[in-house]
């Protein structure tokens, strides 16, 4: 038999930080979830990673409710504001900076390691998006990964994914931008991953 391999655990600031009598150690290598995405690769949500998508939520008041129409508002508005159009194809980083901070207003009175984790968190979730390296990314897979974050149910937030990548209005989405649509919340899933 092979030694055993050492578990290894995962001290986290959130849960030291948020009255918990003791830093939460788990083993990472135990996933809560796992999908085979490919032949021999697969996307793992770890404890730890859990823990951290749940403490964003919370810390952001997205996990509060359905807000779902209200992501989209407030990017909608920000892309508006900014001379693009309110469906414009592709949103850049500092745009999507822009509408996190007025989607997200409290984040800017957290502590500075919650604001900074709050902010490594989101930054990441828009460089999975951005793909060709250039600071942009499709504004409606943006918006369709975000939704993951919102409190409500997973009916809610696949309708109003939906809605994003039905071009016609009529209920219905091409064969293309349904893989987007499964594309985004792939992605989005796998940028909450470590």
């Amino acid at each position: 038999l092979p030694p055993p391999v050492p578990r290894r655990s995962l001290s986290l600031p959130f849960a030291a930080s948020r009255g918990r009598t003791a830093v939460a150690k788990m083993s990472l290598d135990a996933p809560v979830f796992q999908f085979e995405i490919a032949e021999g690769a697969l996307l793992k949500v770890s404890h730890g990673d859990a823990i951290t998508l749940t403490e964003v939520a919370t810390l952001t008041g997205l996990g509060s409710g359905e807000h779902c129409e209200l992501v989209a508002s407030t990017f909608a508005a920000v892309l508006q504001a900014n001379s693009y159009g309110a469906h414009s194809p592709k949103m850049s980083k500092p745009l999507y900076d822009a509408a996190l901070r007025q989607l997200l207003p409290g984040v800017g009175q957290l502590h500075d390691s919650h604001k900074s984790a709050v902010s490594l968190f989101f930054s990441n979730m828009f460089y999975a998006f951005d793909r060709a390296g250039q600071d942009s990314a499709p504004t409606d897979e943006l918006l369709a990964g975000l939704v993951i974050l919102s409190g409500g149910s997973k009916t809610s937030k696949l309708a109003f994914a939906f809605n994003l990548f039905d071009e016609t209005g009529e209920d219905a989405i091409e064969q293309v931008n349904l893989a987007r649509l499964l594309s985004a919340f792939l992605t989005a899933l796998m940028a909450c991953t470590s």
